[in-house]
């Protein structure tokens, strides 16, 4: 099978009970593909890539006071495993949501600076929108690497995106001694969580870390590409985009979006 690729038809669902209903499509699916050991076909792809997570959703789904969503809460928690469900009922507080008209964007940015292709990481992928996004001129001419450390958000992802190679771990654990990147492009997670650097001992905010990390994975001239919290830019002290520029990583410009 092939990587799944967004059209302009493809759409999202937007209310609470219909986000519900392709979330809940979404891990039948992928639950049962890994039972059988089978790779989704493009009309399942289709029901897989309107997987949305959890984000916004917790008063809603996984309040067990609320009668609600009562049924899918239940059959979920009996189609995944427990540590599988505290993750998701964590995530609905964390998780955020990627637009494809951003990445898409982004795209055609890197694509007017004269981005051809070459090895291209996403080291916190959700489902992929990057991936699904991405134009068929650069698409043709890389190499795609993902990590997702969400173990159902994985599993999707692998099923659309089979010629990418992924791995569902943290980022912080995985060794890219020998997979210099021409491209690094994310929405890296954000919140008041930290990581501490293994290679550099210093400890930064969850967002910082992914892009200082990623900095240090490209080659020269190679290029790094976030979604990121206004904290990266707004803080006083220990701005990570300082850290860079001792580093003589160049800052190419960014634009602030509006906060809806």
């Amino acid at each position: 099978m092939t990587n799944f690729k967004m059209t302009d038809a493809f759409t999202f669902p937007k209310t609470k009970a219909e986000k519900v209903e392709a979330n809940m499509q979404a891990i039948r699916l992928v639950k049962k593909l890994q039972e059988t050991g089978e790779t989704a076909f493009a009309e399942e792809q289709a029901i897989l890539a309107r997987y949305v997570g959890w984000g916004g959703l917790a008063n809603d789904f996984f309040d067990s006071r609320s009668s609600r969503f009562e049924a899918e809460r239940n059959e979920l928690k009996a189609l995944v495993t427990k540590e599988e469900y505290h993750a998701m009922e964590q995530s609905s507080l964390t998780a955020y949501y990627t637009d494809p008209a951003i990445a898409r964007e982004m795209w055609e940015h890197l694509l007017e600076d004269g981005f051809k292709g070459g090895n291209i990481l996403d080291p916190s992928m959700g489902t992929g929108i990057f991936f699904a996004t991405m134009p068929e001129k650069i698409m043709s001419n890389s190499t795609l690497y993902g990590i997702e450390l969400d173990t159902i958000t994985g599993a999707i992802a692998k099923q659309l995106f089979p010629e990418a190679t992924i791995k569902v771990q943290g980022f912080e654990t995985v060794d890219f001694k020998d997979s210099p990147f021409d491209l690094v492009i994310t929405n890296v997670p954000f919140g008041d969580f930290r990581i501490r650097d293994n290679e550099n001992g210093k400890v930064y905010l969850i967002h910082d870390y992914f892009i200082s990390k990623s900095t240090r994975l490209v080659r020269d001239k190679g290029v790094v590409a976030v979604i990121t919290s206004t904290g990266t830019v707004d803080k006083r002290t220990g701005s990570v985009l300082r850290e860079l520029d001792a580093n003589n990583i160049a800052f190419l410009g960014g634009v602030r979006l509006p906060n809806n």
